[in-house]
């Protein structure tokens, strides 16, 4: 499964022994409400029908769990790694799935810039863009950083929080658990700073994180399916003892690295056409070396 549209499909998770959809909220959620039917390969599938309207029968904004039965007869609550959107209010400590599907999507107004000959990179925080003591939003970076930007006469602008692995890092994105997170705004917010940055001649890049990932459970990719290896190396080798995060297994010839890598680099590629960012940045590029898996 990929994100969500009428045809779920593309979920894996080799420890997992069930796998299903539900949607509510809080303490209301649903359990084996929308069940997946196991396919080859540590492929699950799941078809939702429209409505006789021919309406989503999952409607915008509505909030969704993956619920994942492991081989030890657990059910776990889980975030998918496609979610385009998660949202959390200011008494949780955790995210959640929220789906998302406007009814009019942001359209753009600007097309990207031409390529610049020579490059002068602004490397920018949303997130900390602010001199308030807040958590600045993708509206106020578009209002008050981006014209800044353009005065300065910079010709790229390499953002690291536009999108964020949660709660890893406030200032990256992970490989694979990209989300959109309602602490800088929605979607569609971004859509805009990009949209605005290309009115005003900027390259917008994403800086991507691609190593190493959270280590939440409940809205990350740690113990995704009730075990340690679902996407990292097991044992002591998967964990990063200075940064306390997950590492990923990029050796694996699993199910589940096999599918989700390839299946990473189309979601990175969607990120692209949606969002129109530019170009993506590998931060640390060398973790992709073989010598670094050993």
């Amino acid at each position: 499964m990929r994100g969500l549209k009428e045809r779920e499909r593309g979920k894996f998770g080799s420890g997992g022994a069930g796998l299903d959809l539900c949607r509510g909220a809080a303490d209301s959620w649903e359990k084996l409400s929308h069940p997946f039917t196991q396919k080859e390969y540590g492929k699950w599938e799941l078809y939702l029908s429209p409505k006789a309207d021919k309406s989503p029968v999952i409607k915008h904004l509505t909030q969704l769990k993956l619920v994942v039965l492991t081989k030890t007869s657990e059910y776990l609550f889980r975030i998918s790694p496609w979610a385009k959107y998660v949202t959390k209010t200011l008494d949780s400590v955790t995210y959640d799935w929220t789906y998302w599907d406007p009814p009019q999507p942001y359209q753009f107004q600007h097309p990207r810039p031409p390529r610049p000959s020579s490059l002068r990179i602004y490397e920018a925080h949303v997130g900390i863009s602010s001199p308030e003591e807040k958590i600045a939003s993708y509206k106020n970076f578009t209002r008050d950083v981006l014209p800044r930007i353009k005065d300065l006469d910079f010709a790229m602008e390499e953002g690291l929080s536009q999108m964020s692995g949660t709660q890893k890092h406030p200032l990256y994105c992970d490989l694979i658990n990209i989300h959109m997170k309602n602490r800088f705004g929605t979607p569609d917010d971004l859509k805009y700073l990009v949209d605005t940055a290309h009115s005003m001649g900027i390259t917008v890049l994403l800086d991507v994180v691609h190593s190493h990932a959270s280590s939440n459970t409940e809205d990350g990719l740690n113990y995704f399916d009730g075990t340690d290896s679902c996407f990292f190396h097991g044992g002591s080798r998967g964990n990063h003892s200075l940064w306390g995060s997950r590492l990923f297994n990029y050796s694996s010839e699993s199910p589940v690295m096999s599918i989700a890598l390839p299946g990473c680099l189309r979601l990175l590629k969607v990120i692209v056409n949606d969002s129109c960012v530019d170009s993506i940045s590998f931060d640390y590029p060398y973790g992709f070396d073989t010598a670094h898996r050993k």
